[in-house]
């Protein structure tokens, strides 16, 4: 992963995110974005570009990890 955009979005999620990276793969309703303990569906585009929509969260006070799978 090489940028993920926003950064940072409401804490009632259905931010619309957008991944760069490389060498993704469409692994259909397998291919997740990982925020924190909460994982949705990420919509594979190309090779080098997801989007997935944030769920909600309860952690305010500081970033939560983020990652593809």
């Amino acid at each position: 992963m090489s940028a993920i955009y926003p950064g940072y979005g409401p804490k009632d999620g259905e931010t619309f995110v957008q991944v760069w990276g490389d060498n993704f793969h469409n692994f259909g309703s397998d291919l997740r974005c990982n925020f924190g303990t909460k994982s949705v569906q990420a919509n594979f585009i190309s090779r080098n570009y997801l989007t997935c929509t944030a769920p909600t969260s309860d952690v305010v006070s500081k970033a939560i990890p983020f990652s593809v799978t």
